[in-house]
C-alpha cells in the first residue's frame, strides 16, 4: 500500500476537494455500525492540524475536541451531539 497522502481527496457526492476519502471515516469503537459521537478519521497526511479538521467537521455541529496522531496518520473527531456525529460520517462518507 503507498504511504499516505499529504492531502488526499474527499470523494463526496458533490466532488469537495479536502483532507478526506470515503474509506477514511469510521464510529470509532469495536463495532462500527453502532452510531458513536467519536469519529476515527484515517489516511491523513503528517502535516494535517486539528484546526484542518475543525474545518471540515465544524460545519456539522458542535465539536467536544479533535486528537490528531500525524505519526499514524489518523485523528479522532469527538462531537458534542450524537446526530451531528451521524450527519459529519453520513455526509462525508456515504451511506453505510
Amino acid at each position: 500500500m503507498p504511504p499516505p497522502s499529504k492531502k488526499p481527496s474527499l470523494e463526496t457526492g458533490g466532488g469537495e476537494q479536502g483532507l478526506l476519502r470515503r474509506s477514511d471515516l469510521t464510529s470509532a469503537g469495536d463495532d462500527s455500525d453502532l452510531p458513536s459521537v467519536n469519529l476515527w478519521v484515517g489516511n491523513l497526511g503528517s502535516d494535517t492540524t486539528e484546526s484542518d479538521l475543525m474545518g471540515i467537521f465544524a460545519k456539522y455541529g458542535a465539536l467536544e475536541s479533535v486528537s490528531t496522531y500525524p505519526s499514524r496518520n489518523y485523528a479522532f473527531v469527538n462531537f458534542k451531539h450524537l446526530d451531528d456525529a451521524k450527519a459529519a460520517k453520513e455526509a462525508l462518507q456515504g451511506p453505510t
